[in-house]
């Protein structure tokens, strides 16, 4: 029978080697190792970004897709060791029956800006799908072509499209409470009334409160005070 003690230790397992992952990446450079990288001379000086980067960093070949390097995040995000996949096929990563990206689009030799994948399935190492954005780009590597990728999770871009949406939304309904009056409006000389495009007449204050978000509270203005209301005697020039 398992035991709350005994179903505590594999999850603690679980959090201590995931608590040491991000420390291995997240872990400051100590004097020596900085000193180290800005020795680094030609293509060495690029792994300070392989090593720190926290997206997904692949080099890929064009030629058979198989991958030459390949970043320290893959452990954390996908579970894998960097040197378990150097050298394997870079579509094994995806399931079977998932959709891949166009790999014509990843070997085109042509390729001037960054191909973007949005939501590709991947399979991490304990054989789980996650979805991941690829953005691809074709380099040089080795006196050859390869396509640089960068993976990411999906959470955070999916996060910024829900705010814009969320934003559009918003926008969208303060638009449709907006009412703009414009033209001309033909108002009796008289009794102010207006005539709407069916020809009825509508007091100003029904006109326009059917017309815009405005809304009327009367009160009398001092020259009608003085037309109307004399006995009462009230001077708006004191």
């Amino acid at each position: 029978m398992l035991t709350s003690k005994k179903l505590k230790k594999p999850l603690l397992r679980s959090q201590a080697k995931e608590r040491r992952i991000i420390k291995e990446l997240q872990a400051p450079l100590t004097r020596r190792d900085y000193h180290h990288e800005l020795d680094f001379q030609g293509p060495n000086r690029f792994e300070t970004i392989f090593r720190h980067s926290q997206d997904i960093i692949f080099v890929v070949g064009v030629s058979d897709g198989r991958i030459l390097h390949v970043s320290n995040a893959v452990r954390l995000y996908l579970g894998y060791e960097p040197a378990f996949l150097q050298g394997r096929y870079f579509y094994d990563l995806f399931p079977d029956e998932a959709e891949e990206p166009d790999r014509s689009a990843l070997r085109d030799h042509d390729i001037a800006f960054d191909a973007v994948f949005p939501d590709q399935v991947f399979l991490t190492a304990s054989g789980e799908q996650v979805l991941m954005d690829i953005t691809a780009t074709l380099i040089p590597w080795d006196f050859r072509n390869a396509v640089l990728m960068t993976i990411r999770g999906t959470e955070e871009r999916r996060a910024a499209e829900k705010r814009q949406r969320d934003l559009i939304e918003e926008l969208k309904l303060r638009l449709s409470q907006v009412k703009a009056l414009s033209g001309l409006l033909p108002i009796c000389s008289h009794c102010k009334r207006i005539r709407n495009s069916d020809g009825d007449w509508h007091t100003v204050e029904e006109f326009v409160g059917d017309r815009s978000e405005a809304e009327f509270t009367h009160s009398v203005c001092p020259t009608c005070i003085g037309e109307h209301y004399f006995e009462l005697g009230i001077d708006f020039d004191e």
